[in-house]
């Protein structure tokens, strides 16, 4: 038996039916309360309060369930066999070549005009509005040789529906395998959407090349377009082997290239050659990207053409979150590491002496989100992956951990969603400022000193020399 439980992120209180002590600390509560009044009376005033979802497990199963269970089954069959259970019916439905779980079976447009999906050596396009016509919503074609993964560029996002309409056309993102001695190819074509749509139009050539980039060496490659709200857009590709036939690293081989829409021109981003590349995201104006490589873990900060823009030092990190809003950046270390966390403003990244706000750290955690609010950052351990000690915490976006909930079993957390714009970028109070643990300097290392020589180290002055016991 599952149990839900929602919980108010802003002020860590259980608001559903179910009772939870509240462990929060009071000072640390009032601290919330008394920031930026501007910020929290905006937040105060919408109907949506930022929320977490969570689920919990109860050995005890009763026999009601176990019988709602078999209908519910009856009834996926049902839909399944293509009837409808109320307004929920299957209007679509198509074969994969291949199932990839990190790959998205079908990749919508921003504003649902069209779809992309990889069939074997073609891309289609469909035409959403028609899916529910078998045999007549593909509006696009183009046949690639051994293709593998498609994905298509973000829209451009309007303010009111009546304004959302479709573009004149749409640029996709294609990634195909290397296949009889050939590179695997990353290629932007762009779509002409009115072209397609025009009945009075015989040409058949909706697909034009705008930038190709050729990989060697290379099993996989994942695609990541800008999320800037404008036409043209800049993508990343990271490509990928798990053995590197150079023999030069154990990670295995890594390239990063950055193509753009606007011309053929690609860049390569250097990569470190002693470690792997741990993780690269897009800031969410789309302006710039984070990523972290090399061994100690460098973070290092670049332009949309791929210029270093600054260097935010080697820490044990891994892992990049950006707040919704931008405001905020998060780096963490976990995995085979050990759960250092970072928070950053980024409206002072250039300022050594103001772009961290805080530190903090947590351990053998499986989930990292912000809330939509930018305010508070969530932590999780989840099950399966641990068995013992599953829970989550909660923290200011500062580094301050506010609130801390354990279980016996923890499957999921999530902050209930929000619309993009629905808060506004939040403001750093200076108590908050103020308040952030500073990094830990990284202590010098010691070197060994031998037993006969420690005396006259000792009458010279020279201590520090690590001593065996």
């Amino acid at each position: 038996e599952l149990e839900k439980n929602i919980y108010d992120a802003k002020h860590a209180t259980l608001v559903d039916d179910v009772t939870v002590d509240d462990t929060m600390d009071n000072n640390a509560n009032d601290h919330i309360e008394n920031e930026n009044d501007n910020t929290l009376s905006t937040s105060a005033t919408q109907s949506t309060q930022t929320q977490t979802q969570t689920q919990n497990q109860n050995d005890d199963a009763s026999n009601n369930n176990a019988l709602n269970d078999k209908e519910n089954e009856s009834k996926n069959e049902e839909i399944g066999e293509g009837k409808s259970d109320g307004d929920l019916k299957v209007i679509y439905q198509f074969f994969l070549p291949e199932f990839n779980k990190k790959r998205v079976p079908l990749s919508f447009s921003n504003d649902e005009f069209i779809a992309a999906r990889i069939t074997r050596n073609a891309v289609l396009i469909h035409d959403v509005k028609r899916f529910h016509y078998k045999s007549n919503n593909i509006i696009g074609k183009i046949d690639i040789a051994n293709v593998a993964a498609v994905v298509v560029a973000p829209s451009k996002r309007y303010r009111t529906e009546e304004e959302r309409k479709p573009q004149d056309s749409y640029f996709v993102a294609v990634f195909a395998m290397p296949k009889n001695n050939k590179a695997a190819t990353v290629t932007i074509y762009e779509y002409q959407y009115s072209l397609a749509m025009n009945k009075k139009s015989n040409t058949t050539k909706v697909f034009s090349k705008i930038s190709q980039r050729a990989f060697y060496g290379v099993d996989q490659c994942e695609l990541l377009w800008d999320p800037t709200n404008s036409f043209h857009h800049n993508l990343l590709a990271i490509a990928s082997s798990d053995v590197d036939t150079s023999g030069k690293s154990y990670y295995g081989n890594q390239t990063l290239f950055l193509l753009s829409s606007r011309n053929n021109i690609t860049v390569k981003v250097p990569l470190a050659e002693k470690g792997k590349m741990q993780d690269v995201k897009w800031h969410p104006y789309g302006k710039e990207f984070v990523m972290i490589d090399d061994h100690p873990q460098k973070i290092t900060i670049f332009d949309y053409k791929g210029n270093e823009v600054k260097s935010l030092g080697k820490y044990a990190r891994n892992l990049i979150r950006f707040s919704r809003d931008g405001r905020f950046l998060w780096c963490g270390g976990f995995g085979n590491l050990t759960g250092e966390m970072t928070f950053y403003d980024w409206k002072e990244i250039k300022n050594d002496k103001k772009m961290v706000l805080g530190y903090n750290t947590d351990d053998a955690c499986r989930y990292f989100q912000w809330g939509p609010d930018a305010a508070t950052f969530l932590t999780a351990r989840l099950y399966p992956y641990m068995t013992v000690d599953n829970g989550f915490r909660i923290y200011k976006y500062n580094g301050k951990k506010v609130y801390e909930e354990n279980f016996d079993r923890l499957y999921q957390v999530a902050y209930r969603p929000n619309l993009k714009g629905v808060y506004p970028q939040r403001s750093v109070s200076p108590g908050a400022r103020s308040s952030g643990k500073s990094i830990p300097k990284p202590q010098a290392k010691k070197r060994y000193v031998p037993p006969h020589m420690r005396a006259a180290q000792a009458k010279t002055g020279g201590g520090g020399g690590r001593q065996r016991g």
